[in-house]
């Protein structure tokens, strides 16, 4: 049994995105070709990296997205694909969930409003989606275990490898870690950053979020990566055999807490910046709420 670790970038959008047979490589590759492939990986990695940071499914969601790229036989595409898309209704409140939790932070952020009550809307919001993503989990079990007996060995095995894949991106986009020891977690910096690009944020606006951003991250919860670690191996060193049931895996809380953590910390980020910025600024990024609100947990096919 094989789980991936921290992989480089190029490796993990491959996993990603392969679907279930074998890799077509050449020798000679020419120059140009695998720079427009590494173009390519580059603008998977950053979708990836957007739709993980606005959408928080939890666990379930993560499998939704690997099964969307595992392939299979002629015979088995069908009884896949419609497994897939039981998923994807077994998770449909999560979606509503996510879709009020975005719609409520884009009418926060459009009127620069940050009371007391907005925020605690807002937190409501995060709440209703942990709830959601918990009770989802529990109710896919009957799909996740068609998927696994629709599956073969080396099938099972790949589906496993993009789950932790997924994981890996998820935790990128969301991640609580301070490698810089700055005060700002690594997500924020990247959230930071890409609003600088979007919004073309001053710097002294850049200068205040960071303060306060240091300041109101401070109380957020925080996920703890080993418990994700250890129920996506238990999943999958379950899954990879014969006897695999999704009812004895449990992972409700694991389920709720990825959800709650990856949309409070989201929630909060953007609620925190959200005074700091001009009318023009709060009107783009309110439409930039809008444009995620009613994605669904799918990306465009890659097989």
């Amino acid at each position: 049994m094989r789980f991936v670790g921290w992989i480089g970038m190029g490796s993990l959008v491959a996993m990603l995105a392969c679907g279930g047979g074998s890799a077509n490589t050449e020798p000679n590759t020419a120059t140009n070709s695998a720079q427009g492939q590494a173009t390519d990986d580059a603008a998977l990695t950053a979708d990836m990296m957007e739709h993980h940071g606005h959408h928080h499914g939890g666990f379930t969601h993560l499998v939704i997205l690997s099964v969307e790229t595992i392939g299979g036989t002629p015979e088995q595409k069908d009884k896949i694909e419609a497994i897939r898309k039981d998923l994807i209704a077994k998770t449909a409140p999560v979606h509503e969930a996510n879709k009020n939790l975005i719609t409520v932070l884009a009418d926060v952020v459009a009127d620069g409003n940050t009371t007391p009550d907005e925020s605690a809307k807002v937190d409501a919001a995060v709440q209703q989606l942990a709830t959601a993503a918990s009770a989802a989990h529990a109710a896919a079990a009957q799909a996740m275990n068609q998927l696994h007996a629709v599956l073969d060995a080396a099938q099972r095995q790949t589906l496993v490898d993009k789950v932790q894949a997924q994981w890996e991106v998820w935790r990128s986009a969301n991640s609580a870690d301070d490698k810089d020891n700055n005060g700002l977690s690594d997500a924020d910096e990247h959230r930071l950053s890409a609003m600088t690009k979007v919004l073309a944020l001053q710097p002294d606006q850049v200068d205040k979020m960071k303060a306060a951003l240091k300041t109101a991250m401070v109380n957020v919860a925080k996920l703890d990566p080993a418990e994700v670690d250890a129920h996506i191996k238990k999943w999958g060193e379950a899954f990879v055999t014969d006897g695999f049931d999704s009812a004895k895996m449990g992972g409700e809380d694991v389920n709720a807490h990825l959800a709650g953590a990856g949309a409070g910390r989201m929630a909060r980020f953007y609620v925190t910046i959200a005074p700091i910025l001009t009318p023009d600024q709060r009107t783009k990024l309110a439409d930039h709420f809008r444009k995620h609100q009613n994605k669904g947990p799918e990306l465009p096919s890659t097989n």
